[in-house]
């Protein structure tokens, strides 16, 4: 069990109530648009009788559309979320799935794709919050698909580091549709999305994220080295410094997650009031009234939304 960074500091409900990329037809330009005009939060949204741009039938579209977000997110039916954000947006989620996360990494023979997996790593948040689980599966060992199975049961999201680009699909190749259907958040792609660039261990160098010692200089051709190694010599010490490269990789994508997040959140935040600063506030009348499928009025619930999660202009 490791420690690893909390994500107490930065609040899920505020990032999610303000964006708006999740709806129908609304991208990044829409989105900045409502900010724009001032509507920074979904109560916002609900509460403006009419937006600059957008017809009264598309809005109450929309107004159904995050009434319903707002119970699935305030009855805490997140995997009903998840269906709504688009791949590029699920990292706004990660906090709400990260109870369940399951960080993984692969090493294999060599260093394409078409090479044999030799050691998954698996790990999962324990119970003290601080902490995670680490569990190694090694080919001709414990390594095959049941094992696998077993290891990511429970998943509510999958955190890898290039795994969309190398690690799930060996992981496919080799031991078929296992995966479980969750959401996949690729941090390499999202370090790249936050400005930063480089392979793993270059990240955890610059963001300050600690490393083993005994195996801080190796890198991925080492770990083809080592394997080759205990198979042909049967070195146990070969083995030992493969398997705790490959618990480095996988320990470390927790904190790695969590720094990006907070990265990507506080600029997300930045961003809604330095654009909603360019436009008036917006103004709200009261319950605006809705209308059902079949046409018959009903009030916007406003007690759903949560006073003090609006990121608006400080």
């Amino acid at each position: 069990m490791e420690n690893r960074t909390s994500l107490r500091s930065l609040s899920p409900q505020v990032l999610l109530r303000g964006t708006f990329v999740h709806l129908p037809g609304v991208g990044p330009k829409t989105e900045e648009g409502l900010w724009r005009q001032g509507i920074t939060s979904w109560r916002d949204f609900v509460a403006t009788p009419r937006i600059v741009g957008m017809s009264p039938k598309r809005k109450a579209t929309l107004d159904r559309e995050l009434l319903t977000a707002e119970e699935e997110l305030s009855g805490g039916h997140h995997h009903r979320l998840v269906g709504r954000f688009p791949y590029a947006e699920l990292w706004r989620l990660y906090p709400l799935l990260e109870p369940g996360a399951r960080f993984l990494d692969i090493e294999t023979e060599g260093l394409s794709r078409d090479c044999c997996t030799t050691v998954v790593g698996v790990a999962r948040p324990g119970e003290d919050p601080r902490t995670i689980v680490h569990r190694s599966l090694v080919r001709g060992q414990d390594l095959s698909r049941d094992s696998l199975e077993k290891a990511l049961e429970g998943a509510t999201v999958l955190v890898t580091f290039n795994g969309s680009t190398f690690d799930l699909p060996v992981l496919r190749r080799e031991f078929g549709e296992f995966l479980p259907r969750v959401p996949h958040i690729d941090l390499r792609h999202l370090a790249r999305k936050a400005g930063l660039t480089g392979g793993l261990k270059a990240l955890e160098r610059r963001l300050g994220i600690a490393r083993d010692p005994e195996v801080q200089m190796l890198a991925g051709d080492d770990a083809v080295r080592l394997w080759r190694v205990w198979r042909a010599k049967g070195h146990k010490r070969a083995l030992e410094l493969l398997v705790d490269y490959n618990k480095e990789d996988v320990k470390n994508l927790a904190p790695l997650a969590s720094i990006l997040y907070r990265i990507m959140g506080m600029r997300h935040l930045s961003k809604i009031r330095s654009v909603a600063g360019q436009g008036p506030a917006p103004k709200h009348p009261g319950p605006k009234i809705l209308e059902r499928p079949d046409g018959t009025p009903v009030p916007v619930q406003t007690h759903l939304f949560h006073e003090g999660d609006t990121p608006g202009p400080a």
